[in-house]
């Protein structure tokens, strides 16, 4: 291969091989092939595309995938030498293992026929043959086609083949393979033997980009018919959680999640994953076969929605692909996407048959359609998390719905939104006065906040006076308006307070506002001309910290505003009044916002926020039952609006205020409609609402499920090149670790620790080391890896003295037992320190816990009488500590060291006297122990 390229093109080839498959390789990929066929470096374009073959696969893109491998396939067979099997460089690719993925392509779309198929299959095999290359990968591809071209007859013994065919370097990885053959099994009407394969693949704990979430995806189906809902309710939950990294994988498996939503009554969950999932369509347009489980799966679901009674629902297409693909009329209802899509699965299914032969896809959409009467109830979680009828908002109309929508984008933060929105309003016109001086406000607000965000600078002095040209247009429009309207005393206003008003980083000096206020209002200027002046001066006296003077100011702030709003106005003023009070903690603030919550003519998305900031109060208080009433009802109202963020931030508050209540099942499954909600925004990082998801289920029991979504934040915070030491990195270090050890795998949970352990010593992050190494030190000495538990107890000894003074009893106990555990006698004198230092401090828990320890201690080192002394002296700390717990397990050691050395009586004298008539149940242990001993009631 060349060494030797232009330095363009060596740019190039450094951004690509750093540059993910799925998110932009293809397009630079480009033009480095233009930069190479102009220099006529056929050895760097052979590199290249071979890297624009695999990478379109990634993205979809199967025009330019077949056209790119085709050609270096065909430069591979002329000369092997020059053109090898495998390049580097930019990117590494194995022709022959991206030949399966060609193939896979090539039997997915209905266009492609038989014969063309069974050619591909023959020049792999000849590929495979003339390489010297195992020929399992040869074996998946022939099951695959008799899978894609229904060849039932043909499955058994291709299937058989292919498991019986040793594995090499070139088979699909060990959880990738059972779907081919669990396919085979459903084709086969066997779904039982198709669902053990998918239980044992996820008993596996393995993993790769699409599996074994995929397959679980075509196993619900079968679950349900079966009746094994808590299979099928975990199996969907892992589905929905995973993060697909291509458009492909996430419709196929999202075809059976709507038919599932479907078949057990989850018309709110399946209707919303539609919508979000529609533009998918977009990007797999040749993949016909998932197309086709896609759209059954959404037409079966419609249907189901249809006879609702929602037939008249406009479906929400964001992206327009349902008109442009001619699939459905812009705007189409539930009822007429339905039958649409069943019309284009028919034709798809029809093509399929055609290319084959036979009628094999015809009779598995009948069998598709046939599930519009199943009905097996489940609750997958969403029925209270959402409505099912959330309107789809139509653009708005008249001037007056467009200065509305510049209000709510405005007061979401969406400044692109809101001065686009404003602009509308003014362009078709006919707005009244206040309208119209709104309207122009919003425009300059929302230019001033975009030109200081684009230049990266809190100040307009800093902006570049020539981005500055539409922002000064729109003031002077605002301020040629405000003139007409005679409002004098609003430009006397916005010029006592300067252009810096508009600030991103603008902080006034609240005694400064508050003199400005008395001087204007000594000069004849109303009082709800000054309300904006006085609100911002109690902004600032709260930064100041002077709470009782911000809140004083802010009431009479809303009382001068009150006076003269208009009642849709109110809500705006009750609102910023009542979140201002309550970050002051001021008692006021709920009926601020209860009031704004209850204004009937507020915007929905005033209502909303309202009734978010009501239930974080409510959370603040502890009045759980409130705050998640008013949370719901957030998420409700801001379902319905093009807010992701938004309504996603309510969601995640709504899982806060369940967790804190105790129900952890409700608050896993607010947490994934937090999800559900942002991911339509393109751009907007899920990662954080996946580390709280993944760390909820935990918390609740499921660390299964959360190891899948954890790795995925991992993958994620690897990708954008998260730094060593963020908040973010350490919390899905720590939760994944933990879900880790908590399905069994020891030895991964430790490496995940260990290596964020590590980045927490070298950049002196005490804090993180001490949650860390508590964690990692307990798991190497469960497994008695003495060496290791020690180093990992030692260091964070050191952390724990770093950030107290000094001192750190727990891990000098820590260290001490472990220390005695591995044969050290000086272990007892650290344990000794940690005892000393506890009964300096009158911490009598840790007193009887650490005791007990040294009981353990002294038996490692075969001392066995002062082992039995320290154990009944913990068991008498443990009981004046009000442990009635620790004092029976304290007794209950000291009682079987005495069995041990063959003291059964000495024993059970110390059981006996405890153990009369009660039936308390702790102790339960301590008559077990009597039991075998032979003692008797």
């Amino acid at each position: 291969m060349s060494t030797t390229r232009p330095p363009e093109l060596d740019d190039l080839y450094t951004r690509i091989a750093v540059t993910p498959r799925e998110a932009g390789q293809v397009p630079l990929l480009g033009r480095a092939i233009l930069i190479a066929e102009e220099a006529g470096d056929e050895d760097a374009l052979y590199e290249l595309r071979c890297c624009l073959a695999q990478s379109a696969t990634r993205a979809a893109d199967a025009e330019t995938e077949i056209a790119a491998f085709s050609w270096a396939l065909e430069r591979h067979l002329s000369d092997p030498t020059r053109f090898p099997l495998v390049v580097r460089s930019p990117d590494y690719v194995d022709l022959a293992w991206l030949f399966k993925w060609i193939l896979d392509t090539l039997m997915k779309n209905s266009a492609i026929g038989r014969d063309q198929i069974e050619s591909s299959l023959a020049a792999m095999e000849d590929l495979y043959r003339r390489e010297g290359l195992g020929l399992s990968a040869p074996a998946q591809c022939r099951l695959a086609a008799a899978e894609y071209l229904g060849d039932v007859d043909d499955l058994e013994e291709l299937a058989a083949r292919f498991e019986a065919t040793p594995r090499d370097a070139h088979s699909d990885c060990e959880v990738c393979t059972p779907r081919w053959l669990a396919t085979a099994e459903l084709m086969l009407a066997r779904p039982e033997r198709a669902i053990d394969r998918g239980r044992a693949a996820l008993a596996s704990g393995r993993t790769c980009l699409s599996e074994p979430q995929g397959l679980l995806a075509d196993l619900l189906i079968p679950l349900l018919q079966d009746g094994q809902l808590e299979t099928a309710e975990e199996y969907f939950q892992r589905c929905r959680d995973k993060v697909w990294t291509s458009g492909y994988e996430r419709m196929a498996a999202t075809g059976e999640l709507l038919a599932a939503s479907a078949v057990t009554g989850n018309l709110a969950l399946g209707l919303d994953l539609l919508e979000h999932r529609l533009s998918d369509l977009a990007s797999v347009v040749h993949d016909h076969r998932n197309r086709l489980g896609f759209l059954s799966g959404a037409a079966l679901l419609l249907d189901r929605v249809e006879r609702a009674g929602l037939g008249e629902r406009p479906v929400r297409d964001t992206v327009g692909v349902l008109a442009a693909q001619s699939l459905a009329p812009s705007g189409a209802n539930v009822a007429v996407l339905a039958e649409a899509l069943w019309a284009e699965s028919d034709r798809l299914a029809a093509a399929f048959d055609a290319r084959a032969g036979n009628r094999w896809w015809r009779g598995w959409l009948d069998a598709r359609r046939a599930l519009g009467d199943l009905d097996v109830p489940l609750d997958l979680g969403y029925a209270e998390a959402a409505p099912l009828l959330v309107p789809s908002r139509p653009d708005p109309t008249t001037a007056r719905d467009w200065l509305n929508r510049a209000r709510e984008r405005s007061w979401i933060g969406d400044t692109v939104g809101a001065v686009a929105a404003a602009g509308r309003a003014i362009e078709i016109g006919g707005l009244s006065g206040d309208d119209l001086a709104g309207a122009l406000r919003t425009r300059e607000r929302g230019l001033s906040r975009a030109v200081q965000e684009a230049a990266g600078v809190t100040s307009l002095a800093d902006v570049p006076e020539a981005d500055l040209t539409l922002l000064r247009a729109a003031t002077a429009e605002y301020r040629a308006e405000l003139e007409r309207q005679g409002r004098l005393d609003r430009i006397r206003v916005i010029d006592a307070l300067g252009p810096e008003r508009d600030d991103l980083g603008w902080a006034p000096d609240a005694d400064h506002l508050v003199a400005l206020v008395e001087e204007l209002r000594s000069a004849g200027i109303a009082d709800d001309e000054l309300d904006g002046i006085e609100f911002e001066a109690a902004r600032s006296f709260a930064r100041a910290g002077r709470g009782e003077e911000a809140a004083q100011l802010a009431l009479a702030a809303r009382e001068h505003s009150l006076a003269t709003a208009r009642p849709d106005e109110v809500a705006a003023y009750q609102l910023s009044v009542g979140e201002l009070l309550a970050w002051l903690g001021h008692p006021d603030a709920h009926g601020a916002l209860s009031a704004a919550v209850g204004q009937p003519d507020a915007e929905p998305v005033l209502h909303a926020l309202a009734l978010r900031a009501l239930a974080r109060l409510h959370g603040q208080a502890g009045e759980w039952s409130e705050g998640i009433t008013a949370a719901r009802e957030a998420v409700h109202l801001l379902s319905g609006l093009e807010v992701p963020a938004v309504a996603a931030e309510a969601s995640e508050l709504h899982a806060a205020l369940l967790e804190s209540s105790g129900d952890l099942a409700g608050s896993v499954r607010a947490a994934r409609r937090a999800l559900d909600l942002a991911e339509p925004q393109e751009g907007l990082d899920t990662s954080a609402l996946r580390l709280e998801l993944g760390r909820r289920l935990v918390v609740a029991g499921r660390p299964g499920e959360a190891v899948a979504v954890l790795r995925d934040v991992d993958r994620a915070l690897l990708e954008r090149s998260e730094p060593e030491g963020s908040p973010d990195a350490y919390g899905c270090a720590f939760w994944l670790g933990t879900a880790l050890r908590d399905v069994g795998d020891a030895n991964r949970a430790a490496d995940v620790w260990d290596a964020a352990f590590g980045v927490a010593v070298s950049r002196g992050d005490h804090g993180v080391q001490v949650t860390l190494g508590r964690e990692l030190g307990n798991l190497f000495a469960a497994y008695s890896v003495w060496e290791e538990a020690l180093r990992v107890f030692r260091a964070t000894r050191d952390a724990e003295a770093a950030l107290n003074d000094g001192t750190a009893p727990e891990f000098d106990e820590r260290v001490g037992l472990i220390r005695c555990l591995a044969g050290d006698a000086g272990g007892l004198d650290d344990l000794d320190a940690a005892l000393e230092a506890a009964r300096a401090v009158g911490a009598d828990l840790a007193v009887a816990d650490w005791t007990d320890s040294r009981a353990r201690a002294l038996q490692a080192l075969d001392r066995t009488e002062e082992a039995v002394a320290a154990s009944l002296q913990a068991s008498d700390l443990f009981a004046s500590a009000g442990r009635p717990d620790g004092w029976a397990m304290a007794l209950g050691y000291a009682a079987r060291l005495l069995a041990d050395q063959g003291r059964r009586a000495e024993a059970l004298a110390l059981l006996d006297p405890v153990l009369t008539d009660s039936e308390d149940p702790i102790l339960a242990g301590l008559r077990a122990l009597r039991d075998e001993l032979g003692g008797t009631d």
